[in-house]
């Protein structure tokens, strides 16, 4: 089908030219167009084109060209039949065919991103900001006198510009997200270096945690989630955006700043993880309460201590007589001796009762409920016990040492704490 010549029988360069000229004097007025049309449902973006009308004004000399690029070479004074640029399909990249434009509008994602704005709405916004612009451009090549090709060429090219900025735009927008996530991430590793420090200090720490965007709270905990040997550490676990992942020593942690309710949200967050909270400290005695919670977590896989997600400050007794077993084995022995040369049932019996009888503060009827025998069996054992220890069950300072011996049980062996 032979191609509709200009209406004013000019030649076609006459009426590209013509509409160049148009679409380039009227690139304001498309925008304020757009605008309108956008401030009903994208009302930030329509404040934004009459805001900056000035500076998107000059992209005119960017997109006029390239919206013109898919006519016919012919208007151009080239071969009869042959395109200025291809359109659609030739397999090239955006930022081959126009990497001015191509820049621009990976800008625009990567300040979408920066500014925490929604990309569909964005690029929902570029297709209807399109079919105004489209109504405004066919407009003016008519006036201009070009045919209904040159016309459909128009329309193929600028639904192709509108896919090239939205891919442009995509693009900044998850490249800056990338950049901008891997940026976190070294800043937090930075921070998390700065609070786990042997010489950790407030001014490394806050300048730290200025570059990570973390707010220094007056109290943290360290968390142990497990050990970097263990089998799926942490698999399923949730975390709030605050609590830093750390790795320190062989250990797989959380560093939590200490607020009101995180006690308990830890223990609904974590529930099923068997993690140690260490105690809340100051952050900058950080190394602290990792110190405290892997003494703890040893203690609780050697069985000592039982439960899933275990508070530390819950434990410090235990942690206290526990964390030297070789001093309380030694103190044991010292103060057990006297029960050496008994039968080993007897020997067993007899330290059942003189630990609850301790533990309830000398109440032989609640060491008879807690043994479930006789009040009268509770008084003849420690009958035995006081013919054993003698005057010792009388000493303050003897009951003590007993009451520490007995009441937290026997020395289990564990990794001491390096």
């Amino acid at each position: 089908m032979r191609e509709q010549p200009a209406a004013d029988g000019a030649p076609e360069g006459v009426g590209v030219e013509a509409l160049r000229t148009a679409l380039v004097e009227g690139f304001p007025q498309l925008l304020v167009r757009v605008g309108d049309a956008l401030a009903g449902s994208w009302p930030d973006y329509a404040e934004y084109i009459e805001e900056h009308l000035d500076q998107l004004s000059s992209a005119a000399d960017l997109v006029v060209p390239r919206l013109l690029s898919g006519m016919p070479a012919s208007a151009a004074g080239a071969p009869s039949g042959e395109r200025l640029v291809p359109i659609g399909g030739d397999g090239a990249d955006v930022v081959d065919r126009d990497p001015m434009i191509a820049n621009l509008f990976e800008q625009v994602g990567r300040m979408h991103f920066l500014r925490g704005q929604d990309l569909t709405s964005l690029l929902t916004a570029y297709q209807s900001g399109a079919q105004v612009a489209w109504d405004h451009i066919a407009r003016a090549a008519m006036s201009a006198g070009l045919g209904t090709q040159h016309v459909s060429d128009l329309a193929e090219t600028l639904f192709l510009l509108v896919h090239d900025i939205s891919v442009c735009t995509s693009r900044g927008f998850v490249s800056e997200q990338s950049d901008s996530a891997m940026a976190t991430q070294r800043a937090r590793a930075e921070l998390t270096g700065a609070l786990m420090s042997t010489v950790a200090d407030s001014f490394s720490i806050q300048q730290a945690a200025e570059r990570a965007s973390w707010a220094v709270p007056e109290s943290a905990a360290f968390v142990i989630v497990g050990l970097e040997s263990d089998d799926h550490v942490g698999h399923g676990m949730r975390s709030d955006p605050e609590w830093l992942f750390v790795r320190v020593e062989g250990v797989v942690g959380l560093i939590v700043p200490w607020v009101a309710g995180v006690r308990a949200r830890l223990a609904r967050v974590l529930e099923g993880q068997g993690v140690v909270v260490g105690p809340p400290v100051p952050v900058v005695r950080l190394r602290g309460s990792f110190s405290v919670a892997r003494s703890v977590l040893r203690l609780k896989r050697a069985g000592l201590i039982e439960g899933d997600v275990t508070f530390a400050d819950d434990h410090l007794d235990v942690l206290l007589i526990h964390r030297q077993p070789q001093v309380l084995e030694a103190l044991r022995r010292r103060v057990l001796a006297p029960m050496d040369d008994l039968p080993e049932a007897t020997r067993d019996r007899l330290l059942d009762t003189l630990t609850a009888w301790l533990l309830h503060l000398g109440s032989r009827a609640a060491v008879a409920d807690e043994l479930h025998i006789h009040p009268q069996t509770v008084r003849y054992r420690l009958d035995q016990l006081r013919e054993v220890f003698g005057d010792a069950l009388d000493s303050p300072r003897e009951r003590a040492k007993l009451f520490l011996v007995l009441a937290w049980g026997a020395p289990r062996e564990f990794e001491e704490d390096g």
